[in-house]
């Protein structure tokens, strides 16, 4: 199964530290992956990291091409 399967498994059922877990893994190995960032920063907003989050969220601003994944962040 896939990091982005086990991750969203993880958000959706509301267990956010393992969410994380499978999404710091994959953008570890996958800087682009700007969907998985996104759903990383919405995970650490929901366990009140908001620094995290805000990083996760400027990064994509800053540098993720998709307008859509942009507009989320914001």
């Amino acid at each position: 199964v896939e990091l982005a399967t086990l991750g969203l498994t993880a958000y959706k059922s509301g267990d956010y530290d393992e969410a994380i877990k499978f999404f710091k893994e994959l953008s570890g190995r996958q800087k682009d992956a700007w969907e998985c960032r996104l759903y990383l920063g919405m995970a650490y907003f929901q366990l009140a990291r908001i620094g995290n989050a805000v990083q996760e969220f400027k990064d994509i601003i800053q540098y993720c091409p998709d307008a859509h994944l942009k507009e989320q962040a914001i």
